[in-house]
């Protein structure tokens, strides 16, 4: 069932345990989205780049004053994460290990410090998606036992959710666990059951069109893109008032500028066999390409976009006969979903005013 809207959750002030308030809507939107931008980081990191922008005067730190200081700084990130804002390293590795392959040094400096990433679900509909847990019981259960190859073969044969989905087989094994949000189970669920059952549908649902991976897969090639936290610093900087609306809207406007870069697709493909053919590129086909990167704010570089690509496009497909989600460079989906959510989020922010 779709509960708590997002934006409840980034409007409430963060409270310690004296009730004083540590952080606000604009510093909590603000640090998501620097978090969108980047796999992971902790609080020092995140500090020590606000202040950075705070000195060369690209972030002035209106009402956010908070995030020049680290220890205030991990203080926020830690009521995000109880909030299902944000979650740790740790916890997306468990929820996430295919998008989590850029792992970090094993030393006492990476043990000692609490790592944060953002929530996927947050960005991909606008309620938090909580199932009695009954439903999620049957979710389950319908999941199990969808047909597959492996099933028939060897019905007593125990399985996961996911090995039971169609195209999963051994060299899937990155996606089979058992942590799995509620959203996702939504998707795969709906996908795979649509117009045969209700999973305690509400006006508040999402409209399902293509794989929970599908998107997800955009949001890691946002991630491993690597946006310079200048850039991203600056960009919110501009903003006169951040809130959960922000966060899509921002996402919408990453999605169609990658969208943007792959539209071109026979361009794209001419390029990459090109240089994979030790090729060169005509000058009238980069000048086509600059043409297109020109009209980019954040996503400006072709080859760091698609070596990002690249890095994340086995884990996602292991199996180039089998795969199982468009390539994460199909960023229109993210985009449409995107359009979905922001109208959802406006119309619910309209019913508020009138109330």
């Amino acid at each position: 069932m779709a509960g708590l809207p997002w934006s409840d959750l980034f409007v409430q002030d963060s409270r310690d345990k004296q009730n004083k308030v540590i952080g606000n809507t604009r510093e909590k939107v603000a640090l998501f989205i620097y978090l969108m931008t980047c796999e992971t980081d902790y609080g020092y990191n995140i500090s020590k780049n606000f202040r950075k922008a705070y000195h060369q005067k690209t972030w002035t730190g209106i009402k956010s004053r908070n995030l020049l200081h680290p220890s205030k700084i991990s203080l926020i990130l830690k009521s995000m994460q109880k909030d299902g804002i944000l979650l740790t390293l740790d916890e997306k590795k468990e929820v996430y290990p295919f998008c989590s392959g850029n792992s970090l040094p094993n030393n006492s400096e990476t043990l000692s410090r609490e790592y944060y990433c953002i929530n996927p679900d947050v960005i991909l509909h606008p309620y938090k998606m909580i199932f009695s847990s009954e439903c999620r019981t049957n979710v389950r259960k319908a999941l199990q036992e969808s047909e597959s190859p492996s099933v028939q073969n060897d019905p007593k044969k125990p399985l996961s959710i996911l090995e039971n989905l169609p195209g999963f087989d051994a060299t899937r094994r990155k996606f089979l666990r058992k942590s799995m949000s509620d959203l996702e189970l939504y998707f795969h669920f709906t996908l795979h059951y649509a117009d045969t059952e209700n999973v305690e549908d509400s006006e508040n649902s999402p409209l399902v069109r293509y794989d929970y991976l599908q998107y997800l897969s955009t949001l890691t090639l946002i991630q491993y893109y690597g946006i310079t936290p200048d850039r991203i610093l600056k960009y919110l900087n501009n903003i006169p008032e951040l809130d959960y609306l922000t966060v899509l809207v921002t996402t919408q406007f990453f999605a169609e500028e990658i969208n943007r870069i792959y539209s071109n697709f026979q361009l794209v493909i001419h390029i990459r066999n090109a240089e994979k053919g030790g090729m060169p590129v005509s000058l009238e086909e980069q000048k086509n390409l600059k043409k297109i990167l020109a009209k980019n704010r954040f996503f400006t570089s072709f080859k760091k976009l698609d070596a990002s690509w690249s890095g994340i496009y086995d884990a996602f497909n292991p199996d180039p006969t089998k795969t199982l989600i468009y390539p994460p460079e199909n960023s229109l989906p993210l985009y449409m979903l995107m359009e979905t959510n922001v109208g959802m989020e406006v119309k619910r922010t309209r019913r508020q005013l009138k109330k």
